[in-house]
């Protein structure tokens, strides 16, 4: 029942407690962050997607040091790099979905991993069923189906798949979610 925020603009992640009339920060003062993004698991574990840094950061609840699990300070497109990552998801096992907006790519981190796997896109910016466009969003069903939301169009990716399908037109989509019983909002 808790709510966490990633307020971008003041650098910090917000808890707020169910029926809370304010929230608490657990997050900040950190150099230069930026949260986009922020993921908690079912262990507590908050993942926090922090843009100009390119990198994703996982925290515990009981600590406001981060660690960084992919990416890291510099700009680039290699496997152990991302290029100002938007939004994150993390699965059941720990396996962290990033979109890179700036690779054209989804890059998935294994835990522990010291380099992502390119499991949707990363063949140039473009619209061709193996090509993704600045993807803004990635979110992953029960069965490992990836869903992307990029420039104006709402792509599902197979897993091991070489392309996607273009699954609905969105205009300017921001954002995309898949609830418990397969919905996708």
């Amino acid at each position: 029942g808790n709510l966490f925020i990633a307020d971008q603009n003041n650098n910090r992640i917000q808890k707020w407690a169910s029926g809370a009339i304010s929230g608490t920060t657990i997050i900040n003062n950190l150099n230069n962050f930026y949260p986009s993004d922020i993921y908690v698991d079912d262990n507590g574990a908050i993942y926090v997607c922090d843009q100009p840094n390119h990198q994703i950061l996982k925290f515990s609840l009981e600590s406001s040091v981060g660690l960084v699990v992919a990416g890291g300070k510099n700009a680039g497109n290699d496997s152990n790099q991302l290029s100002n990552p938007q939004k994150i998801f993390v699965d059941k096992i720990g396996n962290i979905y990033i979109a890179d907006h700036e690779n054209h790519r989804i890059q998935k981190w294994t835990p522990g991993a010291t380099a992502g796997l390119t499991v949707a896109g990363g063949n140039g910016q473009g619209g061709a069923a193996n090509q993704l466009s600045y993807p803004r969003s990635v979110t992953v069903d029960v069965s490992g189906d990836i869903y992307i939301a990029h420039s104006d169009m709402i792509k599902k990716w197979e897993p091991s798949a070489t392309e996607g399908t273009n699954v609905l037109w969105v205009q300017d989509a921001m954002d995309i979610s898949i609830d418990a019983n397969g919905f996708l909002y």
